[in-house]
């Protein structure tokens, strides 16, 4: 009986450890030059991963998406738009499974991601390299 009881608790402590991994989110910021190139770097990995799940969404006006944009993302002018409807959009079209690539000129508060923090992994890159 013993022996069955130990069993439970150890199937039941690797199903709760295994269930809690996947609700964690992280957020990394990349804001300097030496940055932008690992923020660079791990974007293209991800598409030349199979099997890799990610959006690249360009937050800056469409004015200065089309003068010189990043390869593989979506422009979505957030100056023109809100934050909730981005937010809705993402988590509409996207799972928790995909890692979520925001390029954007300036972040005045982490405020606006606190949807997407609960739900995603997040790279932020609020530096431009020409």
């Amino acid at each position: 009986m013993n022996k069955i009881i130990i069993l439970f608790v150890i199937i039941c402590t690797l199903f709760v450890t295994s269930c809690s991994c996947n609700t964690k989110s992280k957020i990394n910021i990349y804001d300097e030059e030496i940055k932008w190139t690992s923020f660079l770097d791990k974007f293209y990995n991800e598409i030349n991963t199979e099997g890799k799940k990610f959006v690249g969404i360009d937050l800056r006006t469409k004015e200065s998406y089309e003068d010189e944009h990043l390869r593989q993302f979506q422009n979505y002018d957030l100056s023109k738009g809100s934050i909730d409807e981005l937010n809705s959009w993402l988590t509409n079209n996207y799972s928790n499974k995909y890692t979520i690539y925001l390029f954007t000129e300036s972040v005045s508060s982490l405020d606006y991601f606190d949807i997407l923090l609960k739900k995603y992994n997040i790279h932020i890159n609020t530096y431009w390299c020409v």
